[in-house]
């Protein structure tokens, strides 16, 4: 069974970006930092918004309002 390519990740990254919206409504969160395990996880990430650390290959960021 797979779920590759029917939008599964993009909705779970949704959920959990609202999620981390809404805690740093409420405590000093000013970004949301993940480690991609692939080169397809990482372009993932990058075509959702998330910018790449200067310093560490797989790692981005999204930087919250």
């Amino acid at each position: 069974l797979s779920f590759h390519g029917k939008g599964l990740g993009a909705d779970l990254l949704h959920d959990a970006v609202l999620r981390c919206y809404r805690v740093a409504e409420n405590i000093g969160v000013r970004a949301i930092m993940v480690h991609a395990l692939t080169e397809e996880a990482k372009n993932f990430y990058i075509h959702h918004g998330f910018k790449p650390s200067q310093t560490q290959q797989r790692t981005l960021f999204l930087r919250l309002p």
